[in-house]
């Protein structure tokens, strides 16, 4: 490794280990504040899937808007949205199949395409100005209340919504302190505020030198900072995402796994995109809305087909066909930033093979599902009775 390149890529790694340890020790132990003072589990637990998903990207974008990089902050975002999609949800569906609750098909997902599709729209002037940030603000506020009052009929009707649940189960770290002296507990309270008040200098920190060393990177290689942002940064603040959803894939808790990529979606086109906006409007550069973008958006609006009632599993096949999709959308980053002579010949491959292939992936899972479950549901009325 060249000299000039050892210290930004320290910086860079560096500051990610940071992001992320502060991001998780200031939920942590703020989620415990909030349940000491009996704050709603339910509003503890939003909070939580809220600034816990979204929170390495949202510092990143302040940070990098502060210093006048917003190329990193737009790339950031969108990366991320990318990666979630097709890196996470490919390498989690090729470990195992993930089954898809009826829940996030109604409501979740089709907000996850609502809010790419205004991104597109806002984008198109190229900037997203304050009064757009202040819709995407609202566009948040607007689905915790409507998670909030769902939750709570369904709860009347003794049923459950996974990702109240899951919400909820993240709300649930507070220590027991039952029979503990208040001295005590006073102690552990102070203790955890400047914990939560560590945490949030080390996220800063992170940011900062996360947004640094990818800055230094940028200008060594010759590249603009949204690639940068598109794919070094946007797949270093996705990694928490990847960790929660492949752990969640292990355990064959599908719900979370799809749950947690399509909820950190929406959180950081509302809240990281929506916040950053409403400081300081945000300039798109014509590549980022001819590609990246309409990208971000495809990703969303293919999970609509994919995970649509009736074909509520996502299997390997599937998974193989997303990651192959996230590793050709990099190869084109590349090829257009650094090789632009090779493009051409990349396109004709792509058009003529790489798509052709992901499409006989995805399409052909899905109509062998369709097929199977005919076939089953045939069977089940030309049975005889028994007996």
């Amino acid at each position: 490794m060249p000299t000039e390149l050892i210290f930004p890529a320290g910086l860079l790694a560096l500051g990610l280990v940071t992001l992320v340890y502060g991001a998780d020790m200031m939920v942590q132990y703020a989620s415990q504040m909030a349940s000491h003072f009996k704050v709603s589990p339910l509003l503890v637990g939003l909070t939580i899937l809220a600034f816990g998903s979204s929170a390495p990207e949202l510092a990143v974008s302040l940070t990098s808007t502060a210093q006048g990089e917003s190329g990193v902050a737009v790339g950031n975002v969108i990366g991320s949205c990318i990666a979630n999609l097709w890196l996470i949800l490919g390498v989690s569906a090729l470990v195992f199949p993930l089954r898809v609750h009826r829940q996030l098909l109604r409501f979740d997902v089709p907000v996850m395409a609502v809010s790419s599709i205004l991104l597109m729209l806002f984008s198109l002037n190229g900037q997203i100005s304050r009064n757009e940030g202040f819709v995407l603000c609202g566009g948040l506020v607007a689905y915790l209340a409507v998670l909030i009052w769902k939750e709570r009929r369904a709860r009347a009707l003794g049923k459950h919504d996974p990702m109240i649940e899951e919400m909820l189960q993240s709300a649930e770290t507070a220590d027991d302190e039952v029979d503990i002296p208040e001295s005590e507990v006073k102690k552990k309270l102070w203790r955890k505020a400047g914990l939560t008040l560590l945490g949030l200098c080390l996220l800063i920190l992170g940011s900062d030198w996360m947004v640094s060393g990818s800055v230094q990177l940028a200008r060594f290689f010759g590249v603009d900072e949204v690639f940068i942002g598109l794919t070094i940064v946007a797949i270093g603040t996705s990694l928490p995402e990847l960790a929660t959803t492949f752990v969640a894939a292990l355990r064959k808790e599908t719900d979370m796994a799809i749950g947690n990529v399509v909820g950190s979606n929406i959180f950081n086109i509302f809240v990281v995109l929506g916040l950053t906006a409403s400081i300081t409007p945000l300039p798109i550069q014509p590549q980022t809305i001819a590609l990246d973008i309409p990208t971000a958006l495809l990703a969303s609006l293919v999970c609509l087909p994919m995970l649509s009632v009736g074909m509520q599993k996502l299997g390997r096949f599937t998974g193989l066909g997303l990651l192959t999709a996230y590793i050709s959308y990099l190869t084109n980053l590349v090829l257009q930033s650094q090789f632009p002579e090779w493009y051409p010949r990349y396109e004709i491959v792509f058009f003529q093979m790489i798509l052709p292939a992901i499409l006989v992936l995805i399409v052909g899972e899905k109509w062998w599902e369709i097929r199977i479950k005919r076939q089953k549901a045939l069977q089940s009325h030309v049975s005889p009775p028994n007996g």
